[in-house]
């Protein structure tokens, strides 16, 4: 047996952007029969209008890697 007997590499780093939009779906109890979801990202209505949760690919900054994290959603028309 070689050196590394017992423990695990990964073959690359957990995309923590991906883990936090799924924590992010699970924690707010949305209902999947008012969303769409892909790998990045959840859209969902809670009322009249649109909310959209999505965290970008990542990149390396001073050895760390970072995601950033958008919410977003549809405006209410404004009354004049």
């Amino acid at each position: 047996m070689g050196p590394n007997r017992g423990t695990t590499v990964p073959d690359r780093p957990t995309d923590v952007g991906i883990a936090a939009v799924e924590h992010m779906y699970k924690l707010w109890q949305i209902d999947e029969e008012w969303s769409v979801r892909d790998s990045r990202s959840f859209t969902w209505w809670g009322g009249d209008f649109r909310q959209r949760i999505h965290v970008d690919s990542g990149h390396e900054e001073n050895g760390l890697f970072v995601y950033q994290l958008f919410f977003g959603g549809d405006r209410p028309p404004q009354r004049c």
